[in-house]
């Protein structure tokens, strides 16, 4: 019989970042009980599944974060995002809670579909929430 060297399962979150998004991370972490530690680069830390939070969204509008009718005439009361993974769940939230309508497109059947699925669900339920 040939043993092979398992990788534990992720216990916890590794937040490398503190841009859009780090802040709902760090929350939804503390709601679940989930370890969180934070780091301004990618190591390999053993137990602990890594989550980024970049600084900057180049390809977001300037109004992206305005609430709506402070936006300016660009910024729609709606807005549509394609993508429901890491970076279209981050943009959503970034724009959630600002008045107006984020729809968000995944072609899985959940956001987040790379994703612990409790985790993914907490992530879900706090953005439906807003």
């Amino acid at each position: 019989m040939v043993e092979r060297e398992t990788t534990p399962a992720p216990t916890g979150l590794l937040l490398v970042g503190d841009g859009p998004g780090a802040a709902d991370v760090a929350r939804t972490a503390a709601v679940l009980g989930v370890p969180l530690r934070a780091a301004d680069r990618i190591d390999v830390v053993a137990g602990f599944r890594c989550v980024l939070a970049p600084r900057t969204r180049a390809l977001l509008p300037p109004w992206w974060r305005a609430p709506v009718g402070e936006g300016g005439a660009d910024a729609p009361a709606s807005v549509a995002i394609v993508g429901g993974g890491t970076t279209g769940v981050e943009a959503a939230l970034g724009r959630a809670g600002r008045g107006g309508r984020v729809v968000i497109l995944e072609a899985a059947r959940r956001l987040l579909p790379d994703w612990d699925e409790a985790v993914a669900g907490a992530v879900a339920a706090d953005l439906a929430r807003r």
